[in-house]
């Protein structure tokens, strides 16, 4: 006689329980955070993500503009005129929060744009900052012909 617990028959009909899809989605972003802080080590300055209208710029790299999540992000943060996200070390959950709060605002929806309000009263925390576009900013730089890694960051992510 055995007192072991019986394992449940094997069979091609067992039923595998489905997550919840909230469940589901809550692993995936907490696997996407914990792959961001493996890639970025202690003491890593800061972070700096570009915005284009269907791509985002994370050093100095543009994403792939076919995955909807990565392109849906990239035109939410582009509807609200921003051209960057800049996240120093030192960002803590609750300035992330506020980020985030912030960004979940809809400007398709009649709301203000974050990057539109007067420089005064867009939201800014410690360690993280949206940044408008600064078009007013934007000048020629260089030489005609210049190459590209002859060109300060700011003028490479524009090109």
């Amino acid at each position: 006689m055995s007192l072991a617990p019986s394992a449940p028959a094997a069979s091609g009909q067992e039923k595998q329980a489905a997550l919840p899809r909230e469940l589901s989605e809550l692993l995936i972003e907490l696997s996407i955070g914990v792959h961001r802080f493996a890639m970025y080590p202690p003491g890593h300055p800061s972070l700096s993500i570009g915005v284009a209208h269907r791509q985002l710029i994370i050093e100095g790299v543009a994403t792939d503009s076919r995955p909807p999540v990565l392109s849906d992000l990239a035109r939410r943060l582009h509807g609200h005129q921003l051209g960057t996200l800049s996240f120093a070390k030192g960002t803590n959950a609750r300035e992330v929060e506020g980020m985030l709060t912030l960004l979940g605002r809809a400007s398709e929806r009649g709301g203000e744009p974050a990057g539109l309000l007067p420089r005064d009263q867009i939201p800014s925390w410690e360690f993280a900052r949206v940044h408008p576009v600064g078009y007013d900013q934007l000048e020629m730089k260089g030489e005609r012909g210049e190459e590209p890694e002859q060109l300060d960051r700011a003028a490479q992510l524009w090109l």
